[in-house]
Formats: structure tokens, sequence, C-alpha cells
């Protein structure tokens, strides 16, 4: 793990400069996905101290890519996103303009009792670039980000909120503690703010299984139904969506393919062998569309809080000023990558409001 020397906790918290300027405030944000790094840039560019830890090697969350043993690399999380709020939009359009994320309308087809069709595609998504995680990487460029560092308690005190890792060793104190995972995650880390633990404990999320395939040989190799295609969407079985990394802006042009399971299929395997569960997922695709030749990388990986089902609603970001902590997560604010990042901004904006800034 990173070791992270710890910020100064000498005497209370510190109150507003002469003259009623809010003094420089001292945030940390556990958790380096898109909410969290919503709320870590917004705040950063308002003038706070910020440092945000991650337990993971780097940014992404649940827009994760892992490196493939045969080159290249594997979006595993979220295969893509949708945007309509106009602020996000317009965040995508800076983030495209830096490299970091592009659009995509891949080709889908869908099996049914009748064989293989084509589905046009009716909106267009982005993706990172060149993983799904560039568009975190991005959101974190300029940030004070920890990876390696696992958040297993925070302490309200009279001087701040003190975080501690896996070992008990000190992280740091700070004003403002934003938390931004998963509900069930959180709720340890929220044990001196009750009503945000509750909130957290109420929050709910399916599993799934995803099975990352490597392939050797050319896609003019591959039965049509994946050949011509870009996606497939199977009417009935376990598997939920098959997708072609390669069809995706900035990917190595080697063949491979991520499935994933259903998640009430996932929920019934949760606990199993994950292995077992990917040889099913495979077996399920062959069965659609015939065997897959040349398979030489078979990964799977199980999300067990994979999709956020939407909160009731309510604010998309809470904060306990009592205890300086926060709660921030796509759950909150409707699920979906977008919602994480209002979510983020909304929390960050609360802060602010908090302090007398204007959001």
């Amino acid at each position: 793990m990173t070791r992270v020397q710890p910020s100064s906790c000498h005497g209370p918290a510190r109150p507003d400069t002469p003259g009623g300027v809010p003094a420089r405030l001292r945030v940390g944000v556990v958790g380096a996905g898109v909410a969290g790094l919503a709320a870590a840039r917004r705040l950063a560019r308002a003038g706070c101290d910020v440092q945000v830890f991650e337990k993971s090697r780097g940014p992404g969350g649940r827009t994760a890519t892992r490196r493939s043993d045969h080159g290249g690399a594997f979006d595993h999380g979220a295969p893509s996103f949708g945007a309509h709020d106009a602020r996000f939009v317009a965040l995508l359009a800076e983030a495209e303009a830096a490299g970091a994320v592009a659009r995509y309308v891949p080709r889908v087809a869908e099996s049914c009792h009748r064989g293989i069709r084509t589905r046009e595609a009716t909106r267009q998504r982005w993706v990172g670039v060149p993983g799904m995680n560039g568009l975190c990487r991005w959101l974190a460029q300029g940030l004070d980000l920890h990876a390696g560092a696992r958040v297993t308690r925070l302490a309200p005190t009279a001087r701040g909120v003190e975080l501690a890792c896996a070992d008990g060793g000190p992280l740091g104190c700070f004003d403002r503690v934003l938390v931004s995972v998963p509900g069930p995650q959180a709720v340890p880390l929220l044990e001196a703010a009750p009503a945000l633990a509750a909130r957290a404990a109420a929050l709910a999320y399916e599993p799934c299984f995803t099975l990352m395939l490597g392939l050797c040989g050319p896609r003019e190799a591959l039965p049509p139904a994946l050949r011509d295609h870009d996606a497939l969407r199977p009417s009935q079985g376990p598997l939920d969506w098959a997708l072609r990394v390669a069809s995706k802006p900035g990917r190595a042009s080697r063949e491979a393919w991520v499935l994933y399971a259903r998640a009430d299929w996932s929920a019934q395997r949760l606990e199993g062998d994950p292995e077992a569960a990917g040889a099913e997922l495979l077996a399920a695709l062959e069965a659609v569309v015939g065997p897959l030749p040349g398979v030489v990388e078979r990964v799977p990986m199980r999300w067990r809080y994979a999709r956020a089902i939407p909160g009731s609603a309510g604010e998309p970001a809470l904060l306990d000023e009592a205890t300086g902590l926060g709660l921030c997560g796509d759950a909150l604010a409707g699920a979906r990558v977008e919602a994480a990042w209002r979510s983020g901004e909304a929390l960050a904006d609360a802060v602010l409001r908090a302090r007398g800034v204007v959001a």
C-alpha cells in the first residue's frame, strides 16, 4: 500500500480567516470512481485542499479496465455510458477534446427464436479512451490521489475527521470527508453519522459476473453473429450482453470480447466458483453463435456491486455538517455513470454552500 504522509491535525478545525473569508478547507475523498472524482475536482477548483484515497491501483471504480496477458486490455466494468444532462455533456466535450473519451455507436445483434437480427442503434454512447477508466483518469488530473490506500476507519474529533488504513496507520486529518463507495462498503465508515449510515445501508445493487475472452484468430474466423457485429444481446439464458472490445475507439485490434451475465443469474452464483460461472457463460454464448475458435484467455470477474438500483426519491448526495461526513454515489442519483457525476457534483456544492461559498 502506498504510504500517505498524515496531514496536520494540530488544534481545532480551522475557523474562517479575518474578514469572513473561509479558510482553505481540507477535504478527504474516499473512492476514486466517477462520483468521488467529480466531487474532488469541483472542490479543488474552488480552492479546497483535497486528497483522494483509492483502495485499487488507480482511478476508475466500476468504469474499470484490466490489462490482458496477451496484449491490449479488457473493459470489464461499465461497457459504455450515456449523457443527457447539459452540464455532463459539456464536461464530456472537454474530455473528448483532451482525448479521454470518444463517441461510440456499436452495431448490435439480437438473438431470438427466429435467429440473429441486427438492431439499428438509436442513441449515441460514450466510452473512455484508451480504456473505460479514461474518464476517471482525466478527472483525476491535478488531484492528490493516493492509490492502494484502503480506508477502514473515519473518526470525527475536535481537530477534524481522522482517517486510518487497514493496518491502523493514519492517513490524515480533514475538515470534511466525503465517502463515495458502494453503500454496503460505506456503512462501517459512517458509524459516526447514523443518518448517513442508514441511507447507505438502504442502497441496493445488482451483482454481475463478467467473462473476459481473448482469441488468437482473426475476426474473419468468428461465427457470423460476432464477425459482423460489435455487440450481441441474447433473448434468453444467463448471458445479458457480449461486447467486442476492439469496436471501441482507441482499443487494440486484437480480438477480445467481454461477456456480461444477467443480474438474477449472477446473484445465484455470487458465492460460487468464478471459473465455473465463466465456463457457463462461454457455453451460453456458443449455444447462440456456435463454437468460438482460438480461445487463449478466459478470465472471470465477479462484481458484487455492479449496478446500482436507484434509491428512493430524495437528495442526490448527503452531508452531515455536525460530523463533517458526506455520502455520494450513483445509487443516490438514479444509477449510471452520469448519475454518479451528478451526485459527486451535488455533494461538492453542498460542502461549498455550507462554507458560505456560492456553488
